[in-house]
């Protein structure tokens, strides 16, 4: 292949040497071929692309496959640039059939600040096209910093057509928002670890690459050992140079960034007419497809080199075969493993084509599957197109916003005026006209920062879709931008439930036309992927079943009841109590007993309770019991206090149990698990610690006493408050109650805002002691406090925990700050989802 490859280029290159001086350098002296440099890129059908030095010193590149899609980009680009006057470069190519010649972009310096801020303000124009395009895979490789002027040097992947084997979150979140073309970064993380941005805002040099690959070492007898060892990465060429040196991404190239992305799309959304007219000639353009990351088949190339593998060609198959493993959940992938293999045997990465408005996959030249896609990536752009808003825009500029914070951008001030935020809240709540205690207060409230939640959504007929800010390990050091998911926690069924009951309270059907679309789109998800693993409450299918219950409740539709047999009977979760490490209360076997209990008591059946006992069961199998504690180990080291992940969680899933089924017990299960964080109380603080395993690694061995729902006083205090509800009734909880309730007010609205973490999880508490104790000043205290902490917070745009600019999301975002203000509304007819309530 490499003689082949290098013989066609040498020839073609005196074949077109009179036309690549002309059109590339501007010259009229013949060049002189001084050395070429291969496999620069993917080896695709034998070939790489290469990089020649001219006698000179200038140089070029080859690639041996024609690129349509460049010369119109150029010029659309060309048109923009016109209108706008922001200075925009592309490189020169020479086009020829089946292969092109490309100008040599350099990675060179700017001398000045400003030309570095322009140089992120120019590709933000860029980001606008790319979005509108449809294009994908513009990672840190694709793009070069030449100066101020940032040029991709990889102009394949537009109009990326949905592929049909895409469910769920890819469907109508990334693939409608400016995160598809890989520009920005979404800090996603890779079974639980960090993984390196590789995006085109990133240079990801020095960090460990995806996976491990095979190297070869000899031993010091002589004989060669196949060691996998993790990468490390090399740079990019992606970021600006000032004086020669690399500076660090700022608020200000943040700014310039969402500048020109704002700029280019009003001019586009202002001339749609024009611009879908231009985007005609991309029509016919070949454009690749890419069905799985090019790191899985360089993996496979990689491992097949193993001595194994290459003496014995059924083994090589087998590792091959592992390509097959998608169609059990994917069985549109069938049609093109076959290719992908081929291509594999060859030594080169799979290679598919189609084009722009073709639904057919293309291999090699021969037409792979007819109709493959059910709509095209030239009609889904025109569409796209078509819907230019400034509704789009506001959610992208806030997608922009969220991804940049992932890096820990956080812009000083919105870029646009409309712009997501809290929706003009500050007008409302600033002014004297309206006091925390007047009827409608806390619905308007409600109501502002719920349309504030609708804006960074994406709606269709059918449809509703959005993206959360979320943490993504234990600790919430690092956050993750990702569409909103099945979990309680921050996924779907926080906003459904958000919805449906605005929608009951003002009886505005924009409201439950949402929760209804957004229902809609959850259940296609399910029936595509079952990807959730736990039962939790917040984290798991405890929480699609609580749902269900509240829905049933709320709508007297029997159908929620058959909703909910179903997710139980997809669960098994009986196998899963057993296998999970985490039992508590957020993602493990307590949170899902909480969830069956509320199903029986809304529906009488049977069944639930049956379940609720044999989960009971399982979770005391698997406790750590004496004669006075009864606790749970879980991912920390020592059993934890605590609501969401401690003993509070279990004593309230036994306490609701005792309550439903009245047998002692599970009353002394409640005091046995009640004794043990009593044991843990600390009088001098007057809290109980948090004992996570990295909260002590982080205090140098010391526990941590925050007061938050989650961990601490507040959560601790609501477990309390409804045992003494479930008939639990003695002095140890009523103490803990009160000493709860005074830290709560001492020192529980400083930190954050979010539910679970913050000020607005901490009102819970109040509210609810007051609404069962009667406690009229407890209530007007709590309005007060509530009241305050909202217009600190609107002065803060929520700064949510982590850092998470105004997001969706119950514990950790807006939606549960909204939900708390329709609570502080009426508790009567919004129920308290912090403790599982009805």
């Amino acid at each position: 292949q490499w003689v082949v490859h290098s013989h066609k280029l040498v020839k073609r290159f005196f074949a077109d040497r009179d036309l690549i001086t002309k059109v590339l350098f501007k010259a009229s002296s013949s060049l002189v071929l001084n050395g070429i440099q291969t496999n620069l890129g993917d080896k695709h059908q034998g070939s790489s692309v290469s990089l020649l030095t001219l006698e000179d010193g200038k140089k070029m590149v080859y690639i041996p496959r024609e690129r349509p899609l460049q010369p119109h980009f150029n010029a659309l680009c060309t048109w923009l640039d016109e209108a706008l006057n922001v200075g925009l470069r592309q490189p020169l190519f020479v086009e020829r059939d089946g292969y092109c010649w490309m100008e040599f972009i350099p990675h060179t310096s700017c001398s000045k600040e400003e030309q570095v801020n322009r140089f992120y303000m120019r590709l933000g124009v860029n980001l606008a096209l790319l979005y509108t395009l449809e294009a994908t895979d513009f990672h840190y490789e694709n793009l070069i910093a030449c100066g101020e002027y940032p040029v991709f040097i990889d102009v394949e992947t537009f109009f990326h057509p949905f592929m049909p084997f895409e469910h769920g979150d890819t469907r109508h979140t990334l693939f409608n928002s400016v995160l598809k073309t890989g520009l920005l970064p979404t800090g996603f993380t890779l079974e639980g670890h960090q993984k390196a941005d590789l995006s085109g805002l990133s240079n990801p040099g020095g960090h460990p690459g995806p996976v491990p690959t095979l190297h070869f070492q000899f031993s010091r007898s002589g004989l060669i050992k196949g060691i996998r060892q993790t990468n490390t990465l090399s740079g990019g060429l992606n970021h600006p140079l000032l004086n020669d040196k690399t500076i660090a991404f700022s608020v200000t190239h943040a700014e310039a960034l969402k500048e020109g992305f704002k700029q280019a799309y009003l001019y586009l959304m202002a001339n749609k007419g024009t611009y879908l007219e231009r985007v005609q000639a991309f029509k016919n353009d070949t454009v690749r497809l890419l069905f799985r990351p090019t790191v899985t088949y360089a993996h496979l190339l990689k491992e097949g080199l193993h001595p194994d593998f290459l003496r014995q060609h059924e083994q090589a198959e087998q590792l091959l075969d592992n390509l097959d493993l998608v169609v059990g959940d994917y069985p549109e992938c069938a049609g093109f493993l076959e290719a992908e293999k081929i291509d594999l045997r060859q030594g080169n990465i799979p290679y598919f084509q189609s084009t722009a408005d073709g639904l057919d996959v293309w291999h090699n030249g021969h037409r792979l599957i007819e109709g493959f896609f059910h709509q095209s990536g030239y009609r889904t752009a025109v569409e796209k197109i078509s819907l230019l808003s400034q509704a789009d825009l506001d959610r992208q500029c806030w997608i922009i916003d969220m991804s940049l914070d992932t890096l820990g951008i956080r812009p000083n001030k919105p870029i646009h005026q409309s712009s997501i935020s809290c929706v003009g809240m500050g007008k409302s709540i600033t002014s004297q006209e309206a006091s925390p205690t007047a009827v409608s207060y806390w619905l308007n409230r409600a109501i502002e920062l719920a349309d504030g939640v609708m804006q960074t959504m994406h709606e269709e007929q059918d449809a509703a879709t959005w993206m959360v800010y979320k943490p993504s390990n234990l600790d919430a050091s690092h956050y993750v931008l990702t569409p909103a998911s099945y979990d309680l926690y921050s996924g779907m069924p926080g906003e459904l439930l958000l919805f449906t009951y605005l929608g009951q309270l003002t009886g505005k059907s924009r409201y439950t036309d949402l929760a209804h679309k957004a229902w809609l789109e959850l259940s296609r998800r399910l029936e595509h992927d079952t990807c959730l693993r736990n039962l939790g409450l917040f984290g798991g299918w405890g929480g699609l079943m609580y749902m269900s219950a509240l829905l049933y409740k709320q709508k007297k539709d029997p159908r929620w009841l058959d909703v909910a047999s179903g997710f139980m009977d997809m669960t098994k979760p009986c196998e899963w109590a057993v296998k999970e490490k985490s039992h508590g209360l957020v993602n493990g076997a307590a949170g899902f007993m909480l969830a069956v209990l509320a199903l029986h008591k809304v529906s009488k059946e049977a069944r639930f309770l049956e379940m609720a006992e044999k989960i009971g069961g399982l979770l005391l199998r698997a406790a750590m019991q004496t004669d006075k504690f009864i606790r749970w180990s879980g991912h920390s080291k020592q059993p934890l206090a605590g609501l969401s992940h401690g003993a509070s969680g279990f004593a309230l899933a036994f306490g609701r149990l005792y309550h439903a089924t009245g047998t002692k017990r599970y009353k002394e299960v409640v005091k046995k698990i009640l004794n043990y964080e009593q044991y843990l109380f600390d009088p001098t603080r007057q809290n109980w610690p948090d004992l996570r395993d990295f909260i002590l690694e982080q205090e140098g061995g010391q526990p941590a006493f925050p007061t938050a729902w989650s961990h601490g006083a507040s959560g601790i205090g609501l477990a309390r408050l409804e045992l003494l509800k479930c008939g639990i009734r003695c002095q140890a909880v009523q103490n803990d109650l009160d000493i709860a309730l005074n830290t709560c007010l001492q020192e529980g609205f400083n930190d954050g805002y979010s539910l679970c973490f913050g000020r607005f999880g901490n009102l819970e508490l109040l509210l609810n002691y007051a609404d069962f104790t009667g406690n009229l000043a407890m209530k007007q205290r709590c309005l007060s406090l509530a009241d305050m902490q909202l217009k600190e917070g609107l002065d803060k745009q929520f700064l949510l925990q982590g850092g998470g600019l105004r997001s969706p999301g119950l514990m950790n975002g807006v939606t549960g700050i909204a939900y708390q203000c329709l609570r502080l509304h009426d508790s009567t007819q919004v129920p308290s989802l912090l403790t599982a309530a009805l």
